[in-house]
């Protein structure tokens, strides 16, 4: 859970750093590296076992993602709303 909020933090952080039209696309980086670095575990043979190793690799980046859109919806729907 700790990296899945910790990548969020960072997806979030970096859109909102990054100059340019199309910030929310340094998310897809910051997943990638988490994808890339991931704690790996060991072979085993218990299907459990291999499915939640698969969910602590891909769960923080695909929340990275999922909470930087969320982000860019929820500021451009307040910026199409100030404009009206």
């Amino acid at each position: 859970m700790g990296r899945a909020v910790a990548a969020a933090c960072a997806g979030v952080l970096a859109m909102l750093l990054a100059t340019g039209r199309k910030s929310e696309r340094w998310a897809f980086m910051i997943a990638t590296l988490y994808l890339l670095r991931a704690p790996r575990f060991s072979r085993t043979t218990e299907l459990w076992f291999r499915m939640a190793g698969y969910a602590q690799i891909i769960f923080p980046a695909v929340l990275c993602v999922a909470a930087t859109y969320i982000v860019v919806y929820l500021r451009n729907k307040r910026m199409s709303g100030a404009n009206v």
